[in-house]
């Protein structure tokens, strides 16, 4: 018996540096995974940030339009003026835009007529007006992606092991492949030199394969992300929280997932996870609601980024007032919100949860 008793004890001791060694290499691997995606993240915000302030310089150069518009109406409106002005690179005319009619001095070229210089501004204006139009696009996605990656910062903090690095990388590489069209969608220009022949036609099938290759990427993604639940607690009075762990998980979980009666959390005002309350709002005590929010606060924010007793702005309705704009990105909801609740955000242990999954 004697032996026996040893050969056990042997063996759990075994088992037990076993198992504290595959804990011990997860915890590495989850570290190592963990700062690879930050360090990823830091790029693509430093490469994002000096294309958006590239984009505002340009938007600048557009500050002049009005102006040009200007220039070239008052000048039309000056006309008999031609005959006084030959030879000269400014003109002085009274600006009918001012309150005071004041003067205003227009810079010229002495080669063209009044009438030409003024289509001359007129061109100019039609020109800034084009480079507003097209910059002005990228400026708002440039400030979605930004926002896009500080919220990823955000799910990073919270990430608790392996799936949640994956989720969140696979969602950081949807991104990528967003500017990735589609073979169908591929500019021709690189068919124009090979069009006829074996050499265009097998081009095409690499940009065609390459596409299916894509596309069988982001279904394995989706289903990953289908196959890690978003987490869930459970208040002291028993009823049930759910928190999305990134943009696309938010999606699923309060427009498909979640009971149109059931109470919808989120960030007032900025870019963060949802939670759900299996709770109508009327029926949810104020301990709940409070609870809730402190607890949707919590997985918005960086941990290390929050000052104790620091207070936040969150937004609470029915799920049923949730809709989404057509073409949106993922986790963007419109919604009417019926209560904002101020409160500090707070952990699932300091609040006293209870871990379902």
């Amino acid at each position: 018996v004697l032996q026996i008793s040893k050969q056990v004890e042997k063996s759990s001791l075994l088992d037990a540096v076993s198992i504290y060694q595959s804990l011990f290499a997860e915890q590495e691997q989850f570290k190592s995974a963990q700062q690879a995606i930050k360090q990823r993240i830091r790029q693509a915000q430093k490469r994002i940030v000096r294309r958006y302030q590239s984009h505002l310089h340009e938007l600048a150069e557009c500050d002049e339009l009005e102006n040009m518009r200007r220039y070239g109406e008052l000048l039309y409106a000056n006309l008999s003026l031609d005959s006084k002005r030959r030879g000269r690179d400014r003109i002085e005319v009274l600006d009918y835009y001012s309150e005071e009619l004041a003067p205003t001095s227009i810079p010229l070229d002495p080669k063209l007529s009044l009438s030409d210089n003024a289509r001359l501004y007129f061109k100019q204006y039609e020109k800034l007006q084009r480079r507003q139009a097209k910059i002005q696009p990228l400026i708002d996605a440039d400030r979605d992606e930004l926002e896009a990656l500080d919220e990823a910062q955000v799910y990073l903090e919270h990430a608790e092991n392996l799936e949640d690095l994956t989720l969140i990388a696979n969602e950081l590489e949807g991104k990528k492949r967003q500017n990735t069209a589609p073979a169908s969608q591929v500019s021709q220009q690189g068919f124009q030199v090979n069009r006829v022949g074996k050499a265009g036609n097998k081009q095409k099938q690499q940009r065609r394969q390459l596409y299916e290759k894509k596309k069988k990427q982001a279904k394995k993604q989706r289903r990953e992300e289908i196959a890690l639940p978003p987490r869930r607690f459970r208040l002291k009075s028993g009823v049930e929280v759910w928190v999305g762990r990134n943009r696309r998980q938010n999606d699923e979980l309060s427009l498909k997932s979640a009971a149109k009666t059931d109470t919808w959390f989120h960030l007032k005002g900025a870019s963060g996870t949802h939670l759900i309350l299996r709770k109508a709002l009327s029926e949810a005590s104020d301990e709940e609601l409070l609870c809730a929010a402190s607890l949707c606060a919590w997985f918005s924010q960086k941990p290390a980024s929050l000052s104790e007793g620091a207070k936040v702005e969150v937004d609470l309705c029915s799920c049923g007032r949730l809709r989404k704009p057509k073409g949106a990105a993922a986790g963007l909801v419109i919604y009417d919100a019926e209560r904002t609740i101020r409160i500090a955000p707070a952990s699932p242990e300091a609040l006293g949860l209870e871990r379902i999954n």
